[in-house]
């Protein structure tokens, strides 16, 4: 089932909203800091189960030297985790060396994948996504992380985005 435009567009806009909440809190902030790294874009790429792309495009601040590793990464994870069907992140099949990062998330009828932030924060920033269109429940979101940390999952995070209703 393609995504229609309204779709696309409500990914998009959803992305966009979410990485400028998540990048404003205190405790991203801290520990984008510490890694001495920014969250100003990145590349989004969202296939259907199988791994066909339905949409692409870049968010955020367009980083002329990085965009198309951030293309490729995006896609790569995206394609990684249509190829794992019984996995619900592309962290689950992570290779730095093979450069295989984590940042793409199974959804309801979609891999939801991004490139361009940390990939614990690309993962999150992802799970956000997912969340706000309708393609995940928040305690499934909350049950991901007690099975899988995320050291961008604080609790200022969680409270924030994955609270119970």
């Amino acid at each position: 089932m393609a995504l229609s435009i309204t779709g696309q567009y409500k990914l998009l806009l959803e992305t966009e909203s979410a990485l400028s909440e998540l990048s404003g809190l205190s405790s991203v902030q801290e520990i984008l800091r510490k890694k001495k790294r920014t969250a100003d874009g990145g590349y989004l790429y969202v296939t259907d189960a199988l791994g066909r792309m339905y949409l692409q495009s870049y968010i955020g601040v367009f980083d002329h030297g990085n965009w198309r590793d951030r293309k490729k990464f995006s896609e790569e994870k995206a394609t990684r985790l249509a190829r794992y069907p019984d996995d619900f992140l592309s962290r689950q099949s992570e290779n730095r060396e093979r450069e295989q990062y984590p940042g793409a998330v199974r959804a309801r009828e979609c891999i939801l994948s991004f490139s361009g932030l940390p990939g614990h924060m690309d993962e999150l920033l992802m799970l956000i996504v997912a969340v706000r269109t309708a393609r995940m429940s928040k305690a499934k979101v909350r049950a991901t992380f007690a099975a899988h940390p995320n050291d961008f999952a604080t609790e200022e995070v969680m409270n924030h985005f994955f609270s119970e209703d």
